[in-house]
């Protein structure tokens, strides 16, 4: 009886719905796991496999977050696209320039629908062109948690990083007139010879003046270089370098692609508009930007004039100062220990490290600052070397003849070596100091020293350029097995 009712009840289930269709079970497996002799993950490839963006694509955007390039960083899809001249919480419409890695993509501005709330009026009147203060235009609070929060984003999904401890920003005192060195071309504008920025960032020129983050002193060498220019058919000078010291009274300027004639003729016109402290140098091509390693080729009226410049190079360098102080207070370098300092850019941690290090062993960035460390400092403390980075680190004896308790790399805006991350895991420095501009290029050595049974202790971010999206980074490791973790109790009072 029950047999007759399954029998019923399926001949009306097919009256409904019709006979079943019948399942081709390879097929459905080949569906997913694909045909034999396909590799899976081929097939699964092809799955996910995502349609390029084109040039010229147009996508409405709300951009969360800003890099390292100075570029705000938007998600579309599974992509990640970076533009410029916009801050996190923009939402924009934008242009797709060119694809940059498998998800990335930059893009240009077209629109600016919606701003973010932490927007405020920008003083420069060059802020969509100027690659420099790319965040002028956000209030220096949201700069500071920004910068922060950019930092963090090195963190994510990364446990050997992610015990690092990431401070907050030192605040700058001066966020307005602190740069004390600009490089400038000629070019011309509207039939018009006059200063420029070698890059910008829409691609068109404009004159370079009245910058908000330029020492005073050199927007005013600067207005009167371009009533110089002005004054003739021929630009003469193609690139020039201004510094100044912090007080803006003592003014150096190198030319490029120039002579002695061309040096005298400006200061001369110079010095008939201003009473400053100028002095001029000049070299006869266009390495304009190797001109620390060609300074003693220099012709310039007053050399040391350049010594009263090294203590205020950096800008915002009292924040400096004062952090080295603490942190090498955290290394606690003690009388009966040697450093090895590389690619010292300045005296800043030199002076502090005499006082407490038995002897210091100190490679220079160029020539000109290792003969005025030579002419300065006690010569019984130190021991100089002249050959440059790489060549002193492919050295194997400096390693094997002496043991060095704490090691210090500066490395401000230069590329981050492979050669130099192997040599300090090969050192098994028991402290290590590194400082540099390079974020990105510092989470990848981090990661390899690691690797390397070095312990990343604190990084503590220090903002000298505020209004850009630069970030000066101070990181303080122990090795393992050589280092000592009694300093680790200490590092949140310290800093």
């Amino acid at each position: 009886m029950v047999r007759e009712n399954e029998e019923e009840i399926l001949r009306k289930l097919r009256e409904k719905f019709g006979q079943p269709k019948k399942i081709d079970e390879r097929a459905e497996l080949e569906k997913i796991f694909g045909s034999f002799g396909e590799r899976p993950e081929e097939k699964l490839k092809e799955k996910f496999k995502k349609e390029d963006l084109k040039p010229g694509q147009l996508l409405t955007i709300r951009f969360h977050s800003f890099n390292f390039e100075g570029l705000a960083v938007g998600k579309y899809k599974n992509y990640l696209i970076a533009t410029k001249g916009l801050l996190p919480n923009d939402v924009a419409k934008v242009k797709i320039r060119e694809k940059r890695g498998e998800d990335y993509y930059i893009a240009d501005l077209v629109e600016l629908l919606a701003k973010s709330s932490d927007r405020t009026f920008s003083k420069c009147e060059n802020l969509d062109k100027c690659p420099i203060c790319t965040l002028q235009n956000l209030s220096y609070p949201a700069q500071l948690k920004l910068k922060k929060s950019m930092l963090n984003e090195f963190t994510y999904g990364n446990k050997n990083i992610r015990e690092l401890l990431i401070k907050s920003p030192i605040s700058s005192h001066s966020t307005y007139n602190y740069l004390l060195d600009i490089d400038l071309s000629v070019r011309k504008i509207d039939n018009q010879y006059i200063l420029a920025l070698k890059e910008n960032l829409n691609g068109k020129e404009f004159a370079f003046r009245n910058c908000h983050i330029l020492n005073p002193s050199l927007n005013k060498i600067i207005k009167f270089i371009n009533e110089y220019l002005a004054e003739r058919r021929e630009p003469e000078i193609k690139e020039i370098n201004l510094k100044t010291d912090i007080e803006g009274r003592n003014i150096l300027i190198f030319i490029g692609n120039s002579n002695r004639d061309i040096a005298n003729a400006l200061y001369d016109f110079l010095t008939s508009k201003t009473n400053l402290n100028l002095n001029i140098g000049w070299i006869e091509n266009d390495k304009l930007e190797q001109l620390n390693d060609l300074f003693l080729t220099l012709s310039v009226q007053n050399h040391n004039i350049y010594i009263s410049f090294k203590s205020y190079y950096p800008p915002n360098g009292f924040l400096l100062r004062e952090t080295i102080q603490k942190f090498l207070q955290l290394a606690s370098p003690t009388s009966n220990e040697q450093v090895l300092y590389l690619n010292a850019h300045s005296c800043l941690f030199l002076q502090p490290l005499l006082m407490f290090a038995g002897k210091v062993h100190i490679q220079f960035q160029n020539p000109f600052e290792l003969n005025f460390i030579k002419n300065t400092f006690k010569k019984d403390k130190i021991v100089y070397y002249s050959e440059n980075l790489n060549q002193l680190i492919k050295k194997d004896t400096i390693l094997d003849e002496h043991k060095f308790s704490l090691g210090i790399i500066e490395n401000y805006f230069e590329d981050f070596d492979k050669k130099l991350w192997d040599f300090i895991s090969e050192a098994q420095f028991p402290k290590l100091l590194i400082i540099t501009y390079k974020i990105p290029d510092l989470f990848k050595g981090l990661q390899l020293l690691v690797e390397n049974n070095y312990r990343l202790r604190v990084l503590q971010p220090i903002d000298t350029f505020p209004n850009t999206h630069n970030l000066l980074a101070m990181v303080f490791l122990t090795h393992k097995f050589t280092g000592t973790s009694v300093i680790a109790e200490n590092l949140p009072d310290l800093l």
